[in-house]
């Protein structure tokens, strides 16, 4: 990837294997400027997806990424722009029906200064060859009728071809959800907005082999019909400050930018999650009584979209008016460690919990009832299926299995049926989650920790990676591991259940329902303590195991079904065991040697 690109060049593709190749060396050849290019697939089972990854190991610029907005071009569409890193986004198809040799230009436009630029067919030099000639005359009808009655700038007002603004985009938000729509809608936005829109002449030829594999879509007839609303202007001629009217699966009055409540923010997931919805364009609003690791500098801390409340999110007043003024909420707070938690905390565990999850849910129905907050997503756990004896553990299954035994996974599974009732009596939408073996960076000694004695290591029992780690670290030789060795976890990256967490979040398939997070790939700790101990101590010298006596409640299998997140939410977790020992093991040694773990 180009390392400060001034284009991110936004591709949605749908099974273009056969012409992607060639679309991409006129795209590489012409484009001049530092840029990356994202090509935005619908899902990982994509033909285009095998054909971009060999590409890009001779292009370092070229990059697919899994659309997880929903189905189709104006989702891929925004995907691709709110994973832009560049200032400048241009949208160009698949198809090569484009000029490539444009993007430079259109690019140093809105350098230059305006809010969008477009590639015209219908100016002075434009030209369309090909395609439908009746709906080449519509559009063309369209573009000039547009700039005749309400001088939106552009003679082309529907050519998805356009260079865009990001900081624009990120402003006033993206509201299509269907076909090619949206390039129309920010060009009426950008006019009601007062903002500059320029146009030059390109020739746009129909693809020379195949069709096109997206839906055939015309524009949707409820955009046509917003032009002349989103680029109303006051009495006294000055830019209209009222937001455009709201398509139907907007409510009236929303703001364009979603603010995102996440309780537990703090936390070892949550602040993965905060920084996955800053990426992904969300305003972020986190609560934390630091009562797990105390307080903790955050990366995201200082960020413009970040407010941290310090507090409990047993306080429902508290969570009543941070709802109040939020879209979405995202509930993780909750008294959680690792597995010495269970037996030093066992009554703390439920009380708490339950107390948080009640105020939470309590909080979250009267907010609803006022209008703004769409849904509650809920961090549940893999501690549901504590007491199954068949696998993979299945999304339901959980309501057919002898409850948990722990008072942990007991409260966990409590979650999802306060999560369900809510619904059932107050109608709150919602969505459950299961995180399966979270791993990753940010993990700290938690406060309430029980030092425990291990070999000749005393340390805080949080969790198995870590743990393990910090006993190679310190020169732990023969390693003591609890039980046997052979029970078998599924270790997911933070980052991959982060993205997860936000995709269920935000997902319209998502809504009443509940899904495990997890990579597919089973490890035995026994495995996880190898990969541990060679790439600590080399592979010459020999690793030697002492069995502690397991903890009652050290669950031997936990392996998760992962099909359903992938087939309705497009979700899978890519990162593997190998490059998460890369990442932790170098942090945990830093924080050993700073005395924070």
């Amino acid at each position: 990837m180009e390392r400060d690109p001034r284009v991110s060049i936004v591709v949605p593709a749908y099974h273009e294997s056969e012409a992607i190749g060639s679309v991409l060396d006129r795209l590489f050849e012409a484009v001049k400027l530092p840029c990356e290019v994202l090509i935005v697939v619908d899902s990982p089972d994509d033909t285009t997806v095998a054909v971009i990854n060999e590409y890009a190991k001779r292009e370092p610029r070229l990059r697919h990424l899994v659309n997880t907005y929903g189905r189709g071009p104006a989702n891929a569409i925004r995907c691709g722009i709110d994973a832009s890193a560049a200032p400048v986004a241009v949208v160009t198809m698949a198809d090569g029906c484009d000029d490539p040799r444009q993007i430079d230009d259109l690019t140093r436009l809105v350098e230059r200064g305006v809010t969008l630029a477009a590639a015209s067919r219908y100016m002075a030099g434009g030209q369309q060859v090909g395609g439908p000639y009746l709906k080449g005359l519509l559009s063309k009808m369209a573009g000039r009728s547009l700039r005749m009655l309400v001088h939106i700038g552009t003679r082309d007002a529907t050519n998805s071809f356009k260079a865009y603004s990001t900081e624009f985009i990120r402003q006033v938000g993206i509201d299509s959800r269907d076909g090619f729509e949206i390039g129309l809608e920010l060009t009426a936005k950008a006019k009601r907005m007062r903002q500059p829109v320029a146009e030059i002449p390109t020739i746009w030829l129909d693809r020379q082999a195949g069709a096109s594999n997206f839906p055939d879509r015309e524009v949707d007839p409820e955009v046509p019909a917003l032009v002349p609303v989103c680029i109303r202007s006051a009495p006294d001629g000055r830019a209209d400050p009222r937001p455009c009217r709201a398509p139907p699966n907007r409510r009236p009055g929303e703001r364009q930018v979603m603010n995102v409540l996440v309780s537990g923010s703090a936390g070892f997931i949550g602040g993965y999650v905060v920084e996955e919805l800053l990426k992904r364009g969300y305003t972020v609003t986190g609560i934390d009584n630091f009562s797990k690791y105390g307080r903790v500098r955050k990366s995201y801390d200082d960020h413009p979209r970040y407010r941290l409340i310090e507090g409990d999110a047993r306080n429902v007043g508290l969570m009543t008016e941070l709802l109040a003024e939020s879209d979405h909420f995202i509930a993780g707070a909750a008294m959680i460690g690792g597995i010495s938690y269970f037996h030093a905390y066992a009554y703390d565990l439920l009380a708490t919990n339950e107390r948080i999850i009640a105020a939470s849910c309590d909080a979250a129905i009267k907010a609803h009832q006022k209008g703004r907050l769409r849904k509650a997503t809920y961090l549940s756990s893999s501690m549901v299926f504590e007491s199954t004896s068949h696998w993979p553990s299945q999304e339901g299954q959980e309501r057919e299995i002898p409850p948990p035994v722990s008072s942990y996974g007991f409260q966990k599974l409590a979650v999802e049926y306060f999560a369900r009732a809510a619904w059932d009596q107050y109608q709150l939408p919602y969505t459950i989650v299961r995180p399966f073996n979270c791993v990753g960076i940010g993990e700290s000694r938690a406060l309430g920790d029980e030092q425990i004695l291990s070999g000749n290591v005393r340390l805080a029992m949080s969790h198995v990676v870590p743990d393990l780690v910090q006993k190679v670290l310190k020169g732990q030789d023969p390693l003591y591991i609890l039980g046997s060795g052979d029970q078998v976890r599924h270790y997911t990256y933070g980052g991959d259940l982060a993205r997860g967490i936000v995709t269920a979040m935000e997902h319209p398939d998502a809504l009443n329902d509940d899904f495990n997070l997890s990579t597919s790939q089973s490890t035995t700790v026994l495995k996880l303590a190898g990969l541990i101990w060679r790439k600590v101590k080399g592979e010459d010298v020999p690793l030697r195991i002492v069995h502690d006596d397991p903890f009652a409640h050290d669950v031997h299998r936990r392996v998760p079904a992962t099909e359903k997140a992938k087939r309705v939410l497009g979700f899978e977790a890519t990162t593997t065991l190998e490059q998460m020992l890369d990442e932790v093991i170098p942090w945990i040694a830093e924080a050993v040697r700073a005395g924070t773990m």
